[in-house]
């Protein structure tokens, strides 16, 4: 792996990093993350922390790095798999990151997640699939850069509250927060309305165990980019689950001429499959037709 990336020659838009444990505790993952980021200026970095499943608890698994392991102003998208995490450390002056995702991760509660989470000011994109060793607790993430959000906890916690003014997409499994009214706090004006959706689930209780969770959009059908993002969230996370399906239509961006079509509109392309997306309940906001 070093000899690998010693003689690759220019830089990295992408780089997935399967490791041993212990490469983590040697110096090695150290040393590989310096070399991709200052000398390969890798965009893209994917670390995944092999391990096996009877071990995720295993204290050998915390992310323990150098400060400013991952502040190289190259290096825009962060995604960490299979860590026990201890602290903001080696995420320090990480203004750098548009993107962080945090799967399968073991964290010690909500109150540190948030406080960790507060390290990325300017993140763009969340996504979060987290254990919490000790249930309950608050979670808070306050951001007003984000645009999409994706939420999975295998367990409970009490409350929790999303502060995000630029927020698009929430994708978010609703089993994880207990079924009161008051515990999800959600301030995000471009997708939250009067009769928000959220309320309701959270006090529902569901027969249909296919039922996995909600996702709520605000997207201008106009805009090929917006469409395509949500076109791949639907097909990579919900073609196989019954969920709730909420959209606010946003107003055009800008007012085409007589006769303009959009550039989205292609005759050859289907834009969502014809099976595999089976919604429970669709709610449309500000469809003008």
């Amino acid at each position: 792996m070093t000899k690998i990336i010693n003689d690759h020659r220019g830089h990295l838009e992408r780089c997935i990093v399967h490791h041993y444990v212990s490469q983590l505790k040697n110096g090695t993952l150290q040393n590989w993350i310096h070399s991709l980021t200052r000398l390969k200026h890798t965009k893209d970095l994917a670390l995944i922390n092999y391990i096996h499943a009877t071990r995720r608890y295993n204290e050998a698994n915390f992310l323990s790095l150098l400060p400013d392991t991952f502040s190289h102003q190259s290096l825009s998208s962060l995604s960490l798999c299979g860590y026990t995490l201890i602290g903001p450390h080696a995420f320090s002056k990480c203004k750098n990151l548009k993107t962080l995702k945090l799967i399968n991760i073991f964290i010690s509660q909500a109150s540190v997640l948030s406080g960790f989470l507060a390290a990325f000011p300017f993140l763009e994109v969340i996504l979060l699939t987290v254990n919490f060793l000790t249930p309950h607790g608050v979670l808070k993430i306050d951001n007003n850069s984000l645009t999409f959000l994706q939420l999975s906890f295998p367990n409970d916690i009490d409350r929790m509250e999303v502060y995000a003014t630029c927020l698009n997409i929430l994708d978010i499994d609703c089993r994880f927060i207990n079924a009161m009214r008051d515990n999800f706090i959600l301030v995000a004006p471009n997708i939250q309305e009067e009769k928000n959706i959220w309320h309701e689930l959270l006090g529902s209780n569901f027969d249909d165990m296919r039922r996995s969770g909600c996702l709520s959009v605000s997207v201008d059908i106009t805009d090929p980019k917006e469409m395509g993002i949500l076109k791949e969230v639907l097909l990579r996370y919900w073609t196989k689950l019954v969920m709730e399906l909420e959209i606010f239509f946003k107003k055009n961006k800008a007012t085409r001429e007589k006769g303009e079509t959009s550039a989205s509109n292609k005759t050859h392309e289907k834009p969502f499959p014809k099976t595999g997306l089976c919604f429970y309940n669709e709610r449309l906001y500000n469809f003008d037709g």
